[in-house]
C-alpha cells in the first residue's frame, strides 16, 4: 500500500480505519510512528 499510494511507511504504520475512505478511494495520512534508528 505504501509504494501504490506514495506515503512513508511511518505514515501507513499509523493509519486507522477513521482515516481510510474506501468508497472515495482515499487516505488521510495526519501523523506517523517513530520506531528505532536502524544501523547497518
Amino acid at each position: 500500500m505504501s509504494l501504490l499510494a506514495g506515503i512513508r511507511t511511518e505514515e501507513a504504520r499509523a493509519l486507522t480505519w477513521p482515516e481510510v475512505d474506501l468508497k472515495a478511494g482515499t487516505i488521510a495520512v495526519y501523523r506517523f510512528v517513530r520506531g528505532d534508528t536502524k544501523r547497518a
